[in-house]
């Protein structure tokens, strides 16, 4: 099995101005078929390097992101943010640390909130987590 990080985009959740992002497209005369989603994902994927192409360095948005996390968490404020927390109570992740929606406040991550997953996004998350999983035990076994 491949180590190599695994990331997800969750399709059936891409919204633009509440309507899910094929009805978008339609709305506007076109179509998101699978080419383009093959080189929308390429892009996300590469995105850091156009970044660093263009400013230098990433850390501009890192820093962005991070100051609001931490002005969700200073002043206790409930926000549904993509934070890395450990799982629990789903069988399939349960113990793992993975970046997925959480309700975050002043007390950390209160929840996290269930995505409702394709049948191919769910075994993209799950070999994802299969990997994470072998990688922790490989690095247990090193310890």
């Amino acid at each position: 099995m491949s180590t190599e990080i695994q990331k997800l985009l969750v399709w059936s959740q891409a919204t633009i101005a509440g309507l899910h992002l094929d009805e978008f497209a339609k709305v506007h005369g076109g179509v998101l078929d699978e080419p383009e989603r093959r080189q929308i994902d390429e892009n996300v994927r590469r995105a850091a390097y156009q970044i660093i192409a263009g400013k230098g360095a990433t850390y501009y948005g890192i820093g962005s992101a991070v100051a609001h996390i931490v002005d969700v968490l200073l002043h206790d404020q409930r926000a549904i943010l993509t934070v890395c927390s450990r799982i629990s109570g789903a069988p399939d992740y349960e113990g793992l640390t993975l970046a997925l929606p959480h309700l975050v406040s002043g007390d950390g991550v209160l929840a996290t909130i269930p995505l409702p997953l394709t049948p191919t996004e769910r075994d993209g998350l799950r070999r994802s987590a299969d990997i994470l999983r072998e990688a922790v035990a490989e690095l247990t076994l090193i310890q």
